[in-house]
C-alpha cells in the first residue's frame, strides 16, 4: 500500500470519527449543562429515579436518669425525629416509657412533634426512656423553573415576615448589610449564594455555650453553627426569601460523602461529659417558588447541597413547650429538670440497616449512552477502514 492510499484511508477513518463524535459531543455538553443541584420539593415525595444516593439507618435514642437523693416531680420534653418529604423519612418503630410516667404528644405550626413526659422520680430510682426509629436519608439532583413568590402563602408568615428572638429582620445594620450584598435583579438563588458566601467569609468559628442570634454574630464576627445559621436566615429573610434553621446531628464533623460514612456511630452525653462520634449541628433551608426548600450549610460553606451526613430533629428556633417557657434555640436534645443529686446519660446510637447506591436515572442513562457511542464509533470506523483497504 503506497503512501497516497494510506493517507486517503486515514482521511476516511478520521472523517467517520468526526461525524460520529458530533452527537456525542452535543450529548456531553447537554449532560454537563445542569448547573444546580437542589433538594426535594417541599410537597413532592422523591421517586426512585430521582434519588442519587440513599442510606437506611436504625436510630436508638436513649435517656437514663437516676436520682440519688429525695424524690421530685420531673418533666421531660423530647423532640421526635423530623419526618419530611425533603431529604429524610423517619418512622418511629418503638417507644419505651416508665410505667409510672405519663406521656402527652403534641405538635406545632412548623411540623415538629414532641412528647411531654412527667412523673415522680423517687430516691435511688433510675428511669430509662427509649425511642427506636428507622430512617431513610436521601440525596437528590433536582432543578426547576423559578416562579414569582406568593407572599400570601403561610410559608411567609412562618419563615419570613416576623422578627424572632434570634432573627431580627428590623435590625438596621443587618438590613444595610443584606441589601449591599445583592442586586435587586438577582434571583432568589443568586441572592442566597452571595449571602451564604458572605456569612462563611465574615464569621470566624468559635464554640458558644449560648445561642446568641444574628445581630450578636454580625457585631462580634464570630460564632458556631447556630450563629452562622441565624445570620444567614436573617439576611435572607430581609430579602423576602423564606428561610428556616434546622437542628439535628451531623454524622461527621465536617462535610462528607456517603462513601466516607461510617454508619455505626454513637453520641453520648453523660451529665456534663460528652463522648461523641458525631455532633449536634444547625444548618439552613431557604424556599424558592417552583423548586421547593433548598438546603445549605454556611458553617461548612456548603451551598445548594442536600447531604446524607445529617439527621434532622426540629425546624425553627422558637418552640412552645407544654408546661414551660418558650425555648429559643435549636431543640435537638431532650430538655428535663435535674438537681445536684441527679445523674443522667443521653445517647443517640446509629446502626446500618442497608446502604443503597442507586444512581440517578438520567445520569446513569447518559453515562451508558456515552460509553456505548464511543465503543460503536471506534468499532464502526475500524470496520469501514478495513473494508476500504480490501476494496483497493
Amino acid at each position: 500500500m503506497n503512501i497516497a492510499k494510506f493517507c486517503n484511508n486515514f482521511k476516511v477513518f478520521l472523517t467517520l470519527n468526526i461525524v460520529l463524535s458530533i452527537p456525542l459531543f452535543c450529548l456531553f455538553v447537554n449532560y454537563n449543562s445542569h448547573d444546580l443541584h437542589l433538594t426535594y420539593s417541599y410537597d413532592d415525595e422523591p421517586s426512585d429515579n430521582n434519588v442519587l444516593e440513599s442510606i437506611d439507618l436504625n436510630v436508638l435514642i436513649e435517656l437514663r436518669i437516676k436520682n440519688k437523693y429525695n424524690s421530685y416531680e420531673i418533666p421531660i420534653w423530647i423532640a421526635h425525629l423530623n419526618n419530611g418529604p425533603i431529604y429524610q423519612q423517619s418512622d418511629l418503630i418503638n417507644r419505651e416509657i416508665p410505667d409510672n410516667f405519663q406521656r402527652y404528644e403534641y405538635g406545632d405550626n412548623y411540623s415538629n412533634k414532641f412528647d411531654y413526659i412527667e412523673g415522680n422520680l423517687d430516691e435511688n430510682q433510675e428511669i430509662v426512656i427509649r425511642y427506636s426509629y428507622k430512617i431513610t436519608l436521601r440525596r437528590g439532583n433536582y432543578s426547576g423553573v423559578i416562579q414569582p413568590y406568593n407572599t400570601s402563602d403561610k410559608i411567609f408568615e412562618l419563615f419570613c415576615n416576623k422578627t424572632e428572638v434570634l432573627h431580627d429582620i428590623h435590625d438596621p445594620d443587618l438590613i444595610l448589610a443584606s441589601n449591599s450584598l445583592v442586586n435587586q435583579s438577582d434571583s432568589p438563588i443568586e441572592k442566597a449564594e452571595k449571602i451564604s458566601n458572605f456569612v462563611y467569609d465574615y464569621l470566624t468559628y468559635s464554640e458558644n455555650k449560648v445561642d446568641e442570634g444574628a445581630s450578636w454574630a454580625y457585631i462580634y464576627k464570630t460564632g458556631d453553627c447556630d450563629e452562622f445559621s441565624s445570620l444567614l436566615v436573617t439576611l435572607l429573610r430581609i430579602q423576602g426569601i423564606p428561610t428556616r434553621r434546622v437542628g439535628g446531628y451531623c454524622l461527621y464533623k465536617g462535610p462528607t460523602s456517603i462513601d466516607q460514612l461510617n454508619p455505626n456511630l454513637e453520641m453520648a452525653f453523660i451529665s456534663t461529659k460528652t463522648e461523641d462520634d458525631f455532633q449536634r449541628h444547625a444548618w439552613v433551608e431557604y424556599y424558592v417558588e417552583g423548586i421547593g426548600w433548598i438546603q445549605c450549610d454556611p458553617t461548612w460553606n456548603s451551598f445548594n447541597h442536600d447531604s446524607l451526613d445529617r439527621i434532622s430533629m426540629t425546624i425553627g428556633t422558637h418552640f412552645t413547650l407544654y408546661g414551660r417557657d418558650n425555648v429559643y434555640t435549636c431543640f435537638s436534645d431532650p430538655i428535663f429538670s435535674i438537681t445536684k443529686y441527679t445523674d443522667y446519660v443521653y445517647k443517640v446510637r446509629l446502626s446500618q440497616s442497608n446502604i443503597d447506591f442507586s444512581e440517578n436515572f438520567e445520569e446513569l442513562s447518559v453515562e451508558s449512552i456515552y460509553f456505548s457511542i464511543i465503543c460503536f464509533s471506534i468499532i464502526f470506523a475500524g470496520i469501514c477502514y478495513i473494508v476500504t483497504i480490501k476494496r483497493r
